[in-house]
């Protein structure tokens, strides 16, 4: 079974209807439902914190696609680890000269850790560290 990598980026896209990657996320899901996903709780708490002002309806809603991935079979959730927040961190320093934010650094590690090649995301700093993203921005 293939693996994918799920960011912050793609979760709002599946999300919000009129997000601007929405259809092609939907359809990127619908294509890969052989796969095997893999995220961490940096990025689940940067994807709650995305909708933290939302209102009660987008917290809601972004807390029940949060346990919808926690029971999926199919998606492995990582926790943050003391050494993967140290890695993180030492990846984010190493790249100062980008805007990677350290739920990036992280994800990457993990990325790499697990040979993933394609993620399931918007986020153009996946490509600068030579990953395929999937959604086109």
């Amino acid at each position: 079974m293939k693996k994918y990598f799920i960011d912050t980026s793609f979760l709002i896209a599946l999300l919000v209807e009129n997000d601007k990657n929405h259809d092609q996320a939907v359809e990127i899901e619908e294509l890969l439902d052989d796969g095997l996903f893999i995220t961490t709780h940096f990025v689940l708490a940067e994807f709650l914190n995305h909708f933290c002002e939302g209102g009660k309806f987008w917290r809601k809603m972004a807390l029940l696609a949060v346990r919808a991935l926690e029971n999926d079979p199919r998606t492995e959730i990582l926790p943050v680890t003391g050494a993967l927040f140290r890695a993180a961190s030492e990846l984010y320093g190493k790249r100062a000269d980008k805007g990677f934010s350290l739920t990036d650094c992280s994800s990457m590690i993990i990325i790499k850790a697990e040979n993933i090649r394609e993620v399931l995301s918007a986020n153009h700093h996946f490509t600068q560290e030579g990953f395929r993203v999937l959604l086109e921005s």
